[in-house]
Parts: structure tokens; C-alpha cells; sequence
């Protein structure tokens, strides 16, 4: 499965050194046996892997920040396609079944998720200890951010591309 993937010999010795700790910190009963662990194992090396191979090359010219905008942008599509393409096999051994929208729905929730709730939420969580009040507040912002990307994977939950 590696040698599909293109992952190397020493990312493989890294991942599994990490999972060995990681197994060991944790309670092992019921934890190996859980999915989200070993897709998160396979997630990481697959963008660990992805990661080593992106070049650019950002010469200044008057359509380099253009050119580096359409990189990351093609970057993100072709990091979600090799996402897609390495757990779908996982996802039909686990599941017995995978979900053709994923990859929009991660385009969209990752920025979404990343750039604008987590940092509203940690926000929150700091105010608590400074400013107790106001963190209800900064909480309601988060939901009222949330709501929508919500309702969107409702959805597309309901759209038959499974």
C-alpha cells in the first residue's frame, strides 16, 4: 500500500515510531481498534508525503503572486484528490462504503473550520479567564459561524453521492 502511495521507507519508520508511542501513552484497549485512529495515521502520512514533494519556484515577476495563489489553490485540490484516492480503500474495509462528496465538503471545511471558527472558539476560550462575560459572546460568534457550514453538510448528507 506504501509503494502505491509513494511513501517512503523512513516516513513509514516515523509514522510507526509515532504510533508506537502514542499507543503506549494511551489506554490500548478499544483505541487501536477505533477507526479515526488508523485514518488519521494514514491522513498524516499521506500529507506528510504530499508536503516533501511541493516545489515552487516564486521568481519575482508582475504575475508571481497570481501564479503563487493558483499553486496553493491547485495544491489544496490535489491534496484533498490524493487524500480521497488513499483512505477510500480504508474507508470501504472500515465502513463498507466512502462518500463521493468528501473531497468538496474538506475544500470548503478546512479553511471554514480553520480559519474562521477555531480561532472565534480559542478566543472564547481565552476571554473565560480574562473576561468572563464577554466569552459568551465570542461563543455565540463561533455557533453563529458554524451554523451555516452546518446546514451545508446536512445538505449534501442528503444528496445520494455515497
Amino acid at each position: 500500500y506504501s509503494s502505491i502511495l509513494g511513501l517512503g521507507l523512513d516516513l513509514i519508520l516515523e509514522i510507526s515510531t509515532r504510533s508506537l508511542y502514542l499507543t503506549i501513552a494511551q489506554e490500548i484497549s478499544g483505541y487501536l481498534h477505533s477507526a479515526g485512529f488508523w485514518l488519521s495515521f494514514i491522513a498524516t502520512a499521506i500529507l506528510i508525503q504530499f508536503a516533501q514533494q511541493i516545489k515552487y519556484d516564486g521568481r519575482n515577476n508582475d504575475h508571481s503572486r497570481t501564479r503563487h495563489q493558483l499553486f496553493k489553490m491547485g495544491n489544496a485540490i490535489l491534496t484533498q484528490w490524493k487524500l480521497f484516492i488513499g483512505l477510500t480503500p480504508i474507508l470501504i474495509i472500515i465502513f463498507g462504503k466512502f462518500s463521493l462528496i468528501s473531497p468538496l465538503v474538506n475544500l470548503i471545511a478546512i479553511p471554514w473550520i480553520g480559519l474562521l471558527v477555531v480561532p472565534v472558539v480559542l478566543l472564547g476560550v481565552a476571554s473565560l479567564y480574562v473576561i468572563p462575560f464577554l466569552s459568551a459572546y465570542i461563543f455565540n460568534l463561533a455557533e453563529w459561524l458554524l451554523h451555516p457550514f452546518i446546514e451545508a453538510i446536512g445538505y449534501g448528507a442528503q444528496l445520494e453521492f455515497n
